[in-house]
């Protein structure tokens, strides 16, 4: 996941969920305002689903669904 446009060095709040996964955490925008994260959206055990992404700044929360598998 890619994101731009956020404040210098800014700090972030990132969370995501697939089924019942959920993880998430604190992170820095980067010195040109970017943010990159790789990340596997799959499920042990499933074969298709649906991941949720949010990023949160503090002028922008950008959410990302999709869905996944078969």
């Amino acid at each position: 996941m890619r994101g731009k446009g956020f404040q210098l060095n800014e700090d972030l709040e990132f969370k995501s969920k697939s089924y019942d996964e959920e993880k998430g955490g604190h992170s820095k925008a980067d010195a040109q305002g970017k943010y990159v994260i790789g990340l596997m959206p799959f499920v042990k055990d499933k074969k298709r689903g649906t991941t949720e992404l949010k990023l949160k700044g503090a002028e922008c929360a950008p959410t990302l669904t999709f869905e996944w598998g078969d």
